[in-house]
């Protein structure tokens, strides 16, 4: 949807639609709305949204800006809920591949104000880089930035109130300046919230997107979660996303989702913001006498309209965006996010799982401890110094041809290693409460004396190829394994937890729900600020426990 007009968006569901950039660096903005005047959007969804930023050869690759919502002029949100929308910057052959912005919403000018929005596991992914470039003649692309996996700021104001921001897939809900209105919650310290009503780093116990009462889907608070009776009344708008009266505990609830078992009746009323904005908003009967709101129809540029939730068509290919479609959501859901979400409505709390580096989180560095028995100090050369791990490992088998070392001599140093102090403990600690998988860029032949001592947990690692004892390549299991691990366990609907301390370990933490550095040296710690980092057992434990979902809540 293109808008340069007053537009003003009441009850919709934007969902799966797609904007993409145009070969030959073209950016994409706004996969599903893109706005520079006036927009105002009150008690809608925006789900699975894509915006693909334009491939290129030889020069920066497209960027990629708000794949729900790109916004250049005034903007407001009320009772908004985003969920699972991707910016994707555009991939270069050499050079530089696209930025990516704010997954859920890139604001670059004007004013915004979000009051009891909701944003989940929403994700801005920079262009992926070319590992080798053409014909090998020329160097690599570098790869995008991401810059933002829900909200982006840029030459903008925007003020956040009684708003959730959650689950960033790298750990940076928020890029850019907001200003914090008061009662906001944000899983991760990106957004910086200094209303002491606010709080960053909290698990918000969110269920998946879900249809928890009509007329749109909705982001539903789990029992417990600290953001249940801890909004503003007196910025709350009179109902939720639903069309729920607010408040209906001691205080209303921050987000789009009031908890309460059940919604009945609904009808149209006009809540003016804090700000002064006139909004649309569904009053729900019970507890509010409709006589209290100002009116019970809704106006689209001084035209009223009746009281169902908007159907938005699909443009046509040769606007921008090039495809969009929004489900109506009145007697009957959507069929394609029925299909959708019909497995999660089922299984509305995942269970978690923790995935660990092995080498300087639970053990010794291995190549580290060969350098200082054989006295060849080149070797002391990892991941943590190195982030190309071809790269590296190149360089590694190329010194021991050099050096005539075997496979066996590099074994008998590795069987006289022994854990990290306090390692054991902790994993001991940590397998009574969660399931734990250690993501390693060894080898299975390296690994199983270090195994054996650390109790035999799973290991997923790779193989050395191995003739008359002399090591002469490397096979990864798959490129990019602690990556894609943990993408196949958020894909079984696994709360992924994470720790690990070099370059080839940062990946694994922003594909992750949580991610964090354990005892990683400055320069790592330097360049992914995003990532707390810690250094004692204690502390990682302690986190660990904290970002653990409960798996009992109903």
């Amino acid at each position: 949807m293109f808008n340069r007009g007053s537009l003003q968006v009441i009850a919709s569901v934007f969902s799966t639609n797609v904007g993409v950039g145009g070969d030959s660096s073209g950016a994409a903005s706004g996969g599903a709305i893109f706005s520079d005047t006036s927009l105002v959007v009150s008690n809608s969804v925006f789900s699975t949204n894509l915006a693909q930023g334009g491939n290129v050869f030889s020069r920066v690759a497209g960027a990629a800006a708000g794949a729900a919502v790109y916004d250049k002029g005034s903007l407001t949100m009320v009772n908004g809920s985003f969920f699972e929308n991707s910016s994707t910057g555009g991939a270069a052959k050499v050079r530089l591949s696209g930025a990516a912005y704010g997954g859920g919403l890139s604001k670059e000018a004007g004013t915004a104000q979000l009051i009891n929005c909701t944003f989940s596991d929403n994700r801005a992914l920079g262009g992926p880089s070319d590992c080798v470039g053409p014909g090998g003649l020329d160097p690599p692309s570098t790869p995008g930035h991401s810059l933002g996996d829900t909200i982006s700021v840029t030459n903008a104001t925007v003020m956040l109130m009684n708003t959730l921001v959650a689950n960033s897939h790298s750990q940076s809900n928020v890029w850019g300046r907001i200003i914090d209105g008061g009662h906001n919650l944000c899983s991760d310290v990106s957004p910086n919230f200094t209303d002491p009503t606010s709080r960053n780093n909290v698990y918000p116990l969110l269920a998946p997107l879900a249809n928890n009462g009509e007329p749109t889907f909705t982001l539903a608070l789990l029992p417990g979660s600290p953001a249940i009776d801890a909004g503003d009344d007196t910025g709350c708008p009179p109902t939720d996303q639903r069309g729920l009266a607010r408040p209906i505990g001691a205080h209303c609830d921050i987000g789009a989702y009031e908890f309460v078992p059940d919604a009945i009746g609904h009808a149209w009323a006009e809540w003016q913001s804090p700000a002064g904005f006139r909004v649309a908003t569904q009053p729900h009967q019970h507890g509010r006498s409709l006589d209290e709101f100002s009116g019970l129809a809704f106006a689209w540029n001084g035209a009223e309209h009746d009281q169902r939730p908007n159907r938005v068509q699909r443009s046509g290919r040769d606007q921008f965006p090039r495809s969009i479609l929004s489900h109506p959501m009145n007697g009957d859901a959507s069929d394609s996010l029925d299909r959708q979400n019909k497995s999660w409505n089922n299984c509305a709390v995942k269970q978690s799982i923790v995935t660990l580096d092995m080498e300087g989180v639970l053990t010794p560095e291995i190549w580290i401890a060969v350098a200082e028995k054989t006295g060849i100090p080149e070797l002391r050369r990892t991941t943590r110094d190195e982030p190309d791990y071809d790269k590296l490992m190149k360089y590694r088998l190329n010194l021991l041809d050099q050096h005539g070392l075997k496979l066996s001599n590099i074994q008998r140093v590795i069987g006289a290693l022994q854990p990290l102090e306090g390692a054991l403990d902790f994993l001991r600690e940590l397998r009574v409460i969660s399931q734990v998988i250690i993501l390693s860029d060894t080898f299975e032949e390296f690994a199983q004396p270090l195994l054996r001592q650390l109790e035999w947990p799973t290991l997923l690692c790779h193989k050395l190829e191995v003739v008359d004892d002399r090591i002469v390549n490397y096979r990864l299991r798959i490129d990019d394994q602690k990556k894609r691990t943990v993408t196949a366990l958020r894909n079984l609907n696994y709360n992924v937890i994470a720790a690990g301390d070099s370059f080839n370990d940062t990946a694994m933490l922003m594909e992750a729900n949580v991610g964090y550095l354990f005892r990683s040296p400055a320069n790592v710690q330097e360049q992914f600020p995003q990532f707390k980092a810690v250094e004692e057992y204690a502390d990682l434990f302690r986190l660990i426990k904290e970002a653990i979902r409960p798996s009992n809540l109903a």
